[in-house]
């Protein structure tokens, strides 16, 4: 049976994966690795020992960070994707939602209470950054729109709306202190 123009095929997909998101695995993959090996780095050898029995420590345990690397993006991209169909959109909060999924993913090798702590903190990790960039974006939002009200005020020279402009620049004025305290 021929496959529809639609559907993908296996090597499409795999194709398409390796396109995407080989890159993503194999940067978690080394960050993860760089991790445990700096873990295991011990301060009381001298140092070609140290990096040498790190290593042989990480490398022992690179078959699970391997693994683990990949159930947690294709969990986190299995997340989006559920959470995208579900709400038929592609927004932030799929991703958000994504976060502590792939957290607890990453662990799943180390049990449930690594699994429970792995996804607090991705959680954590994604609302917090999630926050902090939309606090910024506002900040630079209220600064633009001062800085517009104050290029229309001089491009036009309006001197009959001057009491508007004037109410327009404090109220804006006072917007930016808030939002930079």
């Amino acid at each position: 049976m021929a496959a529809s123009s639609t559907t993908l095929t296996l090597r499409e997909r795999w194709t398409r994966f390796v396109d995407e998101e080989m890159s993503t695995f194999v940067f978690s993959t080394g960050v993860y690795a760089a991790a445990i090996c700096a873990k295991e780095y011990k301060e009381l050898q001298p140092t070609p020992q140290r990096m040498q029995q790190a290593l042989r420590k990480t490398g022992a345990k690179m078959p699970l960070i391997t693994l683990s690397c990949a159930i947690g993006i294709a969990g986190m991209k299995m997340c989006i994707l559920g959470v995208s169909r579900l709400r038929e959109d592609y927004t932030r909060s799929s991703v958000l939602v994504a976060c502590p999924v792939a957290g607890a993913l990453l662990r799943a090798h180390r049990g449930p209470r690594a699994m429970a702590i792995g996804a607090l903190s991705f959680g954590a990790l994604g609302y917090g950054s999630d926050y902090l960039f939309s606090m910024w974006h506002r900040r630079n939002a209220d600064a633009e729109e001062v800085r517009y009200a104050l290029s229309l005020r001089e491009h036009h020279n309006v001197h009959h709306n001057d009491a508007f402009f004037i109410e327009t620049l404090q109220s804006n004025a006072y917007l930016l202190e808030a939002s930079q305290k």
